[in-house]
């Protein structure tokens, strides 16, 4: 019965569990929970249940965290890499 209720509460205020953090990011739930222990990600405790408001995490990863481009490298500099030296 606590699971259905524990669903209930997060479906209905928006918030999610870590591993559905972790795959949303594309990140393992190992990787989301050192992020939680340096105070890279926001999270709600309520006992022993970890919840997340994914709003929340996405407003605080933009605000906190860049965007980096990937570098564009010209097509003779792209073979170079990848040609091999004997």
């Amino acid at each position: 019965m606590e699971t259905v209720q524990q669903t209930v509460i997060t479906q209905k205020e928006g918030y999610i569990t870590k591993d559905e953090v972790a795959r949303r990011m594309k990140k393992t739930t190992r990787t989301v929970e050192k992020w939680q222990k340096r105070g890279m990600i926001p999270f709600v405790k309520c006992g022993h249940a970890v919840l997340f408001d994914w709003a929340d995490v996405q407003r605080h990863l933009e605000a906190n965290y860049r965007v980096c481009a990937k570098a564009e490298l010209p097509a003779s500099e792209v073979a170079h890499l990848f040609t091999s030296k004997k």
